[in-house]
């Protein structure tokens, strides 16, 4: 029998998130395209039209990050929106993009949303009513970094 008994050390127990389902990201992709059209709405533009294509050309932005570990609008081949839009057949007069990245957070979706309207530029591409159409991709790495890509397209 111990007379002094200390319990053994326990280790912080550590909850990672799994990795969101598929249609899950795409729901969060709905979400926040929904939240950017209100913030148009909002200031009296229109809302942006989404295009399949475009949104395509972001999803494949936001893995590409996750895939070879960047954040940037331009990849490591030097390609840029312009580049990604071409490879879906997309023709345009002006295009931006907004790129987002964060980890752990409880909603990463409305982080995205607060950065880019914290964000001169990032905002200014939101209310900017030239552009017409839109795509938002979402990709989450294994450590759960959520990627976020918004594409803006004038035809």
């Amino acid at each position: 029998m111990l007379a002094n008994a200390v319990p053994a050390e326990q280790k912080p127990q550590i909850h990672a998130r799994k990795l969101t389902p598929r249609r899950d990201l795409f729901m969060m992709e709905k979400r926040l395209f929904d939240m950017i059209n209100s913030e148009r709405q909002a200031k009296g533009l229109t809302s942006l039209k989404l295009d399949t294509k475009i949104q395509k050309a972001a999803r494949m932005h936001s893995k590409d990050m996750v895939k070879r570990r960047y954040f940037d609008h331009v990849n490591p081949d030097k390609q840029s929106v312009g580049s990604r839009l071409k490879a879906v057949n997309i023709k345009w007069t002006a295009v931006a993009e907004n790129i987002a990245s964060n980890k752990n957070m409880d909603d990463p979706i409305e982080t995205a949303f607060k950065n880019w309207l914290d964000s001169s530029s990032h905002y200014k591409n939101i209310i900017n009513p030239e552009y017409e159409l839109s795509g938002i991709g979402i990709a989450q790495a294994q450590d759960d970094t959520f990627f976020f890509t918004q594409i803006f397209v004038k035809q």
